[in-house]
């Protein structure tokens, strides 16, 4: 493994991880309003996520 120069060093940037916490942690809000909103506005339906979370309401 090789040393970084002192440019390199220069332009790393710690903005591009905090960008995708916060894309990913607005994509898993968006998904959860989608299923409360799912659940309280329709009188029967199911909604599948990945993961294997399955809701149903009758």
């Amino acid at each position: 493994m090789e040393r970084l120069t002192e440019f390199e060093l220069q332009t790393i940037r710690a903005g591009e991880v905090i960008s995708l916490t916060a894309v990913m942690a607005i994509m898993i809000i968006a998904i959860s309003v989608i299923i409360v909103y799912r659940l309280f506005v329709s009188k029967q339906g199911s909604a599948k996520i990945p993961g294997g979370f399955t809701f149903e309401w009758k």
